[in-house]
């Protein structure tokens, strides 16, 4: 299970889409569900909810890489 809740095509996209544009990714826990929250270089933030820390942590890791 890769504990990602939407699926890896979606998670792809986001990255296409933000990676190059991320200023910050932080891991955050909301009860049983762990978010990446995004901000990027314009100051808009969105979320991308994850079911274990390790999916949420390496989205977050491909975004900043990215």
């Amino acid at each position: 299970m890769s504990g990602y809740d939407r699926s890896s095509s979606q998670e792809a996209a986001n990255i296409q889409t933000f990676g190059s544009d991320v200023k910050d990714a932080t891991v955050l826990s909301e009860g049983n569900v762990f978010v990446v929250q995004v901000e990027t270089a314009q100051g808009d933030f969105f979320s991308l909810p994850h079911t274990s820390y390790a999916a949420a942590s390496a989205t977050a890791e491909r975004l900043l890489c990215a």
